[in-house]
């Protein structure tokens, strides 16, 4: 997320901002700076390993009791954050992830009305 920062910088102009008004964003962006971070700081590993597994407990409450709200761009960001902390990690939690956002895109209904979040989402999905 931060290879490439500047003006273009997706995370930064979309995802940031959402993870203002979304405490689940929120929380994986946390998560994913985390994993970052643990190359240099090996104690933040347990931490990001522990807020993953609460994030992900989340969406699948979220989904059981609102399944529509599964399909809003706030999961799908979600989901795509956990995908790189699990690259940036290594870990074999990404295939799970994995599965998740491509179950997400087979069942959400495609909007007429894009955003520049959608499109940065529908990128970094297809990435």
């Amino acid at each position: 997320m931060i290879f490439f920062d500047g003006e273009e910088n997706g995370y930064r102009r979309h995802v940031l901002p959402l993870a203002v008004y979304d405490s689940v964003v929120q929380r994986a962006v946390s998560v994913a700076a985390a994993f970052h971070l643990s190359k240099w700081k090996p104690e933040l590993r347990a931490p990001a390993e522990a807020g993953r597994a609460a994030i992900i407990r989340k969406l699948a409450e979220d989904a059981a009791m609102n399944g529509d709200q599964v399909f809003s761009e706030t999961t799908r960001a979600t989901i795509i954050l956990l995908i790189v902390a699990d690259l940036v990690a290594g870990t074999k939690d990404v295939l799970i992830l994995y599965r998740m956002l491509m179950a997400l895109l087979s069942g959400r209904k495609k909007s007429q009305y894009t955003t520049p979040l959608t499109e940065f989402l529908d990128y970094q999905s297809r990435v």
